[in-house]
């Protein structure tokens, strides 16, 4: 098999892109692990150890959950190079600790959703498609059989957050109502929570006169 090593690349995507994609076809999923101007490493997904970082115990712990990190030191380096506006790949360590994967499910990064299949998603949604048929949208127009409901689901609460800009959701709809054209009034307790809401398009009250 043609290998990525001691090939010449034009550009750092390009270099990306195949460094994925051959080690894709060998069933280990590389990741970017991390990158400065003009460098990249490159590793496992399963490189790396869990980290107990709260210190929680057996007894502690809400939920029981295992790390699929296995410590695996596969590395690679890509460098650019100046003098010839090429980007290089050099090995560090080629070997992995642990089999090829067979169903590449299983690797959380295989299942992330892409910009445009995003994109989708949320254009969709907004349409008050439901999950399961956003899913299937998702499978047939971008030939997607990995991602799942919950990459949907994920998508989805991400563009909400987005769209909040870190307001609460009954502040946002205020600012939307101040913004457009519409008739509204509330009223709020003492300590701020809304407790009476009325508000109507200015066209609809037009149209009701």
């Amino acid at each position: 098999m043609e290998t990525v090593l001691n090939k010449v690349f034009s550009s750092r995507d390009n270099l990306i892109s195949a460094v994925k994609s051959f080690y894709l076809l060998q069933g280990y999923v590389i990741v970017i692990k991390r990158s400065k101007p003009g460098k990249v490493y490159f590793g496992c997904d399963l490189g790396g150890e869990y980290r107990n970082f709260l210190n929680l115990t057996d007894e502690t712990r809400k939920r029981q959950t295992r790390s699929r990190l296995l410590g695996c030191k596969f590395l690679l380096h890509g460098v650019y190079r100046v003098k010839d506006n090429s980007w290089h790949l050099n090995e560090i360590e080629l070997s992995h600790n642990h089999p090829p994967s067979t169903e590449l499910n299983g690797h959380s990064i295989c299942r992330r959703l892409k910009t445009d299949e995003i994109e989708t998603v949320v254009s969709l949604s907004e349409c008050g498609v439901g999950v399961s048929q956003i899913l299937n949208v998702i499978k047939k127009e971008f030939n997607n059989e990995l991602s799942s409901r919950q990459e949907i689901h994920n998508a989805l609460a991400a563009a909400r957050l987005k769209m909040l800009n870190g307001l609460s959701p009954i502040q946002k709809l205020l600012e939307l109502l101040h913004e457009g054209s519409y008739k509204f009034s509330y009223e709020v307790y003492h300590n701020g929570a809304i407790k009476s809401l009325f508000f109507s398009h200015l066209k609809s009250i037009e149209l009701s006169n």
